[in-house]
């Protein structure tokens, strides 16, 4: 939105993958049980399904909240709630940064910053190749495509929500907790360059 791209071509692919990515984070909720051994493929595919019926009865708060923003956005108030709700958003996306900094144990990946740093250029390289492939192969051009990778070439802020989900359940430990936070967080950092 900063730099007016978000009515671009390549701004609305960006949006709608980052859309169906934050989609894809309830289904990864609802496999973490199954991954982690802490529940038996029945009881997953319940949760699955359970979560896909409330979804689409309208019953999560998440979607309905995101559908009420749709709305919004095809009014003519648009711009001004857009302003009013901006401070809160602010003050929101602080916090849940704020909260996440205090997990980050700095001292650990500056003694590992050859991973940190290996695996948070695997993840752009990786991420810009896959996603710039994905949107080419829906037929859009090689300069569109480039650009959405390289919008999306980090890990999405839901992978803190993930990994905290995966460390309750003893998925995800120790170092390895420990260096994905990192590659997460640093992944953000370096985005927007």
């Amino acid at each position: 939105m900063e730099r007016s791209s978000i009515n671009a071509l390549h701004g609305q692919i960006t949006v709608g993958t980052l859309i169906l990515q934050d989609c894809a984070v309830g289904l990864l909720f609802a496999l973490l049980p199954i991954l982690g051994g802490t529940s038996g493929l029945l009881q997953g595919v319940m949760s699955m399904t359970k979560s896909y019926c409330s979804d689409k009865l309208g019953l999560s708060l998440e979607l309905g909240s995101f559908a009420a923003g749709v709305m919004i956005s095809t009014t003519d108030l648009a711009q001004h709630t857009l302003e009013q709700v901006e401070p809160i958003r602010n003050f929101f996306a602080a916090l849940f940064l704020a909260s996440i900094g205090m997990l980050i144990h700095v001292h650990f990946l500056w003694n590992h910053i050859d991973i940190l740093l290996a695996a948070v250029i695997l993840v752009i390289i990786i991420k810009t190749i896959v996603v710039a492939g994905v949107v080419k192969g829906f037929g859009y051009s090689n300069k569109t495509s480039l650009l959405v990778g390289m919008s999306l070439a980090q890990i999405g802020e839901f992978a803190f929500v993930l990994l905290s989900r995966a460390s309750n359940i003893h998925l995800v430990e120790g170092k390895l907790y420990l260096l994905l936070l990192g590659t997460t967080a640093l992944s953000l950092v370096c985005n927007p360059f």
